[in-house]
């Protein structure tokens, strides 16, 4: 019974420490951006607007989402 309760409190140590990326974008972009696939989900909450001559870069693997 001791043991159990050791791998659970060590297993929600785990999740507690595990770093929880969401990012919100909305607005305008007015410098070269990229979007991480390690930020996951990307959450698109309002209009975006990217000015003329930057570069936004959506990495592979990326998932977007619109609110």
């Amino acid at each position: 019974m001791q043991n159990s309760k050791l791998i659970f409190l060590i297993i929600g140590i785990i999740f507690l420490t595990i770093p929880v990326f969401a990012l919100d974008h909305s607005g305008v972009i007015s410098s070269d951006e990229t979007w991480y696939t390690a930020e996951n989900p990307h959450i698109v909450t309002g209009n975006v607007t990217i000015n003329s001559g930057v570069t936004l870069t959506i990495e592979a693997g990326c998932e977007i989402k619109f609110d």
